[in-house]
């Protein structure tokens, strides 16, 4: 069979299986490269490819010499530098082609400046050096949340009451940063929110409004559910939504998907803008099943893009997200490092209604502590609906050790939950 384009999916991580389904569903032959054995998205391609997405000249040799029209990544920041890269050798689309938003897309003093300049409301900064002096240690008024410029998922973040603990969580965040910027800034209490939006041809329209939860006796960075809330919509349409668009814009964001969390602060009741994301959000990890609330699927959208396919906003149905249909997202981390040694429960979870599992990993994989393991999104009618899932899946969704414990970080507050979800 000849194919008319060929894409290369750039490692196996989060919504690269999705991406290479959809794909396959366009008739389009899929080459899945990085330098693990197997993996879900390897096994659904139709060709692997035993090179590092790192080593870029090899991948550009042998996307000539097979006749690949288009590639792609997931939701890796060490491989969107990749795509990048070869897509401006190859000539290839790409999304993210702006330098500016890149950057700022893994430098929040940068975002932020030009959040500032958009009239977008972010948390009050204090401007620290490695060793501060005391005249800008004067200046703080504590408690203050310190964190790499350069990190997503909260690593290397720190909250801080006192200028002990300050001067401790600037080094931790120094050690966790690539290039060894960090940003002091007013600890802001309240609730957390991920927000997402689609781009095509520079218009940019909001497509997802979630509300993020951590276990309360848990780490407050480790976000392990949300959904899609109704909770201070038109609150943050009001006060944020078209400022933060101008700001998208200015930063050159002309397609593909951008993001951002932001939280609404008990203290004013203001909402303030915290991070962005140029590549796909942990929340469209749903796509077919978002794309029943808006019309949007993020994977489809993204593999139209790479293979030249032209978008226009106009079938997102962004004003559908004040919708009843509870779409929730439960996100699982490991709590420690180690070798999976089995993985249970997962055939009963596939086989729920409406429910969607992206999980790379498979059993006989290492693993790091605190970091993402796996993703599962399902529709509801209801709350009730939505708690007895969330209970159904930690129930029977169990991964071990070598030495029998179980792996995961799981969300249990389901009273949480049924009380924002009645609001």
């Amino acid at each position: 069979m000849v194919y008319k384009n060929k894409l290369l999916i750039l490692g196996g991580d989060f919504f690269t299986l999705q991406c290479a389904r959809e794909a396959k569903k366009m008739g389009v032959y899929v080459i899945t490269s990085d330098l693990m054995n197997w993996s879900p998205t390897k096994e659904a391609s139709d060709e692997q490819w035993m090179v590092s997405t790192r080593n870029i000249d090899e991948l550009c040799e042998k996307c000539i010499e097979n006749g690949v029209t288009a590639t792609i990544c997931g939701a890796s920041d060490t491989n969107l530098d990749c795509l990048r890269e070869l897509c401006k050798r190859l000539n290839f689309p790409l999304y993210c082609s702006s330098d500016m938003a890149w950057q700022a897309s893994r430098d929040k003093s940068l975002f932020k400046k030009i959040c500032l300049k958009n009239n977008v409301s972010v948390p009050q900064p204090y401007y620290v050096s490695k060793t501060p002096t005391e005249e800008e240690l004067s200046q703080i008024m504590f408690p203050v949340v310190v964190k790499p410029v350069d990190n997503s998922g909260n690593r290397g973040m720190s909250y801080c009451n006192n200028k002990e603990e300050l001067l401790s969580a600037i080094e931790y965040a120094i050690e966790k940063s690539q290039n060894g910027k960090f940003i002091v800034e007013r600890k802001l209490v309240g609730e957390d929110y991920h927000i997402n939006y689609a781009v095509a041809n520079g218009e940019i329209k909001l497509v997802s409004y979630a509300q993020l939860f951590h276990n309360s006796d848990g780490a407050a960075n480790i976000y392990s559910f949300e959904y899609n809330s109704q909770k201070y919509y038109q609150q943050y349409l009001d006060e944020i939504n078209d400022s933060l668009i101008s700001t998208f814009k200015e930063l050159g964001c002309s397609d593909g998907v951008v993001w951002a969390d932001v939280m609404r602060d008990t203290t004013d009741g203001k909402f303030y803008v915290l991070e962005m994301g140029y590549r796909f959000p942990s929340a469209l990890a749903s796509c077919h099943l978002l794309e029943s609330i808006t019309g949007f699927n993020a994977c489809k959208w993204m593999v139209e893009y790479a293979l030249g396919i032209p978008h226009t906003l106009n079938n997102i149905k962004s004003e559908n997200i004040n919708l009843e249909l509870k779409l929730g997202f439960i996100h699982f981390f490991t709590a420690k490092s180690g070798k999976i040694a089995k993985i249970e429960g997962l055939k009963k979870i596939k086989g729920l209604n409406e429910i969607y599992v992206d999980m790379p990993k498979r059993e006989g994989a290492e693993v790091i502590g605190m970091a993402p393991f796996a993703n599962m999104a399902f529709l509801c009618s209801d709350t009730e609906s939505m708690v007895e899932k969330l209970k159904y899946i930690n129930g029977n969704f169990k991964v071990f050790n070598e030495d029998g414990e179980d792996m995961l970080i799981r969300f249990t507050d389901y009273e949480r939950v049924e009380n924002n979800l009645k609001i």
